[in-house]
């Protein structure tokens, strides 16, 4: 006879999970319809006694093809077609599975991945039963028997030890991105349901009839004669129906009839009834009735049952792998002393697949919230939801994680039973995470794969980002605003806002107002870039600025200046390790203040102007500075110019560039200088100029260890 040939071909792996399966006839087992990434076996039912042929290359198998005798591996890659004929009871049936294969395995060597698709590629046809599990590796979701509706995290797949039910099922195994396809061997265990062992005949002394059904016997013993319940002796060969509700006793002897012949006996007990019970999931059947009576598997019911248990059991237990539900008939022979009696079926039902992974809904879309989240919690309805929640834990705001990189939960974790109608998670002083841990169990205690919901919750952190998608811009972290008037508007609607700024942000021309309590911290060359047209005033509120580079446009020709880079009303301000230059075409001004408070430390203010140039104007106001460089150049330039308040400079450099100018002109003013640099760098000199000059009501508390320094051009 012809035996299976081996071929290698190639192709182009495309993955498409959304079409990949299709059912085959039951017969067919494997391969199926679809796309693969390893090659495929090829086992056929042939239970019933077909007779098949197939072929791999299009042709007709009753023509060119080759006779199927066994499971084997069809070492095929590309695009395959398989054409089966099965000949059957005088009738053909014809069958064709077209398939690809491109192989692939591309985890890394010694992973765990790596070594489960090495297995199926190599032996494809895997054994589960008695001592052999399968461990699916958690990264692969699986399905069994080509039911795509729902696939399961992988773990490790068995079956009950004493499970007689002997099939072929397909397992389907997904990363997301390719699929492969094995076959897995439920081997079946000739074991009773009490752990002994079943008989693998059912040998008895020869007997002369046999029955056709539970009520109608035919007695075909030669030179006989019988006898049912002690009536009339016979000799006929006719089929007899009784009544099998109540036992019955045959005898039959030599038809010679003489005194002392021996007379044989045989009891018909009465029929019996079967009866499943579902128990963790198996099922079990027994007989009530008679203890001489065997049953025999004739049909399971069950897609790909070729009938391969043959043996003989006192009761019989039915059970699947994790992920499957057979809901069937099985059908049993049923046999006493060693002769059939006739078939008993029964309904049964066998469930290990689990409920569907518990879904959250939450009243927050993606996966960061500004405010208190409730979620809601749903899966199948019988089925009973468990969660536990991890947080909150605080997280830096500015390098907060998507799943990709998750927070560090240390928690203990703790499911409780959910009944409420939903969860509420709540907000802190500073950014925080949540994870919520969810898995269902119905009510055969199939446990679901474990669901996960995270979420950020932070009241005050935005992100600024020029590089960023306006699509869903949200200010969260992974989806930031892209410009600087969706941060006012948060601002001016919160009561405080933290911003990191990251690249170049540039203001639209107008008046930017700041209403509200704000922050802004530059990342990753964080930039504020105001046109030439436009300042930033904020008013009865604060602003701080930390590692921000803030920078004034000068004006084209033609184009409208506005005079200042900050305006402040009744407002404080603190700029911390910042960068802040301004050109203006005429006049300029860095910070124009009035009842307001700035304070600068490690920071640099440079105004560049034609005309005039301050750095500081000040009315009633307090300025601070430490360790600053501030820097004024223009024919008409100063540093500070204030009416009123205080001013502190400590251990900053104060640098003019200009025709005519000044580090101070100070109206009323409360002054410390202390070991600061004051340079000034004129193009002549002018008589009677000072590089600080102050009126009488003005005093200057503190004046220690400050040097000047005046250059003359061209001296």
């Amino acid at each position: 006879m012809r035996r299976f040939k081996f071929f290698i071909l190639s192709s182009i792996f495309l993955f498409s999970l959304s079409m990949l399966y299709a059912q085959n006839s039951e017969r067919i087992i494997s391969p199926a319809r679809g796309t693969w990434a390893n090659k495929q076996s090829l086992i056929i039912d042939v239970s019933d006694g077909a007779e098949c042929y197939y072929s791999l290359s299009g042709t007709d198998p009753l023509e060119m093809g080759m006779i199927y005798e066994e499971p084997s591996l069809i070492n095929l890659e590309g695009n395959v077609t398989l054409k089966v004929a099965a000949l059957v009871n005088g009738t053909k049936e014809e069958y064709e599975i077209n398939y690809t294969v491109n192989e692939e395995n591309p985890f890394k060597n010694d992973s765990e991945e790596k070594k489960f698709i090495d297995e199926i590629k190599e032996k494809n046809i895997i054994t589960c039963g008695g001592e052999n599990t399968i461990s699916i590796p958690k990264n692969f979701l699986y399905s069994l028997a080509d039911d795509t509706s729902s696939f399961i995290q992988g773990r490790q797949i068995s079956i009950d030890d004493k499970n007689a039910l002997s099939r072929y099922i397909s397992c389907i195994v997904t990363d997301k991105a390719r699929n492969w396809r094995f076959i897995i061997h439920q081997r079946g265990a000739n074991m009773n349901a009490d752990g002994t062992k079943a008989d693998s005949d059912s040998v008895s002394r020869k007997i002369p009839f046999e029955f056709t059904d539970w009520e109608t016997f035919t007695f075909n013993g030669k030179n006989l004669i019988w006898t049912l319940d002690d009536g009339t002796w016979s000799n006929s060969t006719e089929p007899v129906k009784i009544d099998r509700t109540e036992p019955h006793t045959l005898k039959w002897q030599s038809v010679a009839y003489e005194n002392g012949n021996p007379v044989e006996t045989f009891e018909i007990p009465s029929k019996p009834k079967i009866s499943a019970q579902t128990k963790k999931g198996s099922v079990t059947f027994k007989l009530n009735g008679e203890k001489s009576y065997k049953l025999k598997i004739k049909s399971s019911g069950a897609k790909g049952d070729f009938g391969e248990n043959k043996s003989f059991f006192d009761s019989v237990v039915f059970d699947t792998l994790e992920g499957e539900q057979i809901d069937s008939t099985a059908v049993f022979e049923i046999y006493s002393q060693g002769l059939f009696q006739g078939t008993l079926s029964q309904n049964y039902s066998i469930d290990r697949k689990p409920p569907s992974s518990p879904r959250f809904t939450s009243n927050q879309d993606g996966n960061h919230a500004r405010g208190s989240v409730k979620i809601k919690i749903e899966t199948d309805s019988d089925a009973e939801i468990f969660y536990a929640i991890l947080g909150p834990l605080s997280i830096d705001a500015s390098f907060y994680t998507d799943k990709n990189d998750a927070p560090n939960f240390t928690d203990s974790i703790i499911f409780r039973k959910y009944t409420q109608s939903s969860l509420v998670l709540n907000g802190k002083d500073s950014a925080v995470c949540y994870k919520i841990l969810a898995y269902a169990k119905d009510k055969n205690n199939n446990v679901s794969t474990t669901s996960e919901y995270d979420i950020v919750i932070d009241e005050y952190n935005y992100f600024i980002s020029a590089n960023a998608s306006a699509y869903g811009a949200d200010g969260s972290r992974y989806h930031p605003f892209v410009n600087f008037e969706q941060a006012l508007e948060a601002i001016n609607n919160t009561n405080f806002a933290h911003f990191f700024v990251e690249g170049k942000i540039v203001l639209k021309s107008g008046k930017a107002e700041i209403l509200s309590n704000c922050s802004f911290t530059g990342i990753n060359d964080g930039r504020i870039v105001i046109p030439a047209d436009t300042h930033i005033k904020i008013k009865d509120s604060s602003a701080e600025f930390q590692n921000c580079i803030i920078e004034k446009l000068a004006p084209e020709i033609g184009e409208q200046n506005d005079e200042k880079i900050f305006e402040l009303d009744n407002a404080a301000t603190s700029f911390e390790d910042c960068e802040i230059f301004g050109t203006f075409n005429s006049n300029g001004v860095g910070f124009s203040a009035k009842n307001s408070l700035i304070s600068l430390e490690d920071s640099r203010v440079t105004i560049n102007s034609r005309t005039y140039a301050c750095v500081f104007s000040a009315d009633a106001s307090q300025i601070f500075a430490k360790k600053g460089s501030f820097n004024s150049i223009a024919q008409t330039a100063i540093i500070f110019s204030l009416s009123g308040g205080i001013l502190e400079s400590t251990d900053s450099n104060c640098k003019l560039i200009s025709h005519l100018g000044r580090i101070a002109e100070l109206n009323s003013v409360l002054v410390k200088f202390n070991d600061n640099g004051f340079y000034a760098h004129f193009d002549k000199k002018i008589r009677g100029a000072t590089l600080i000059w102050k009126d009488s009501e003005t005093m200057i508390l503190e004046n220690k260890n400050n040097t000047t320094e005046t250059h003359i051009q061209g001296k």
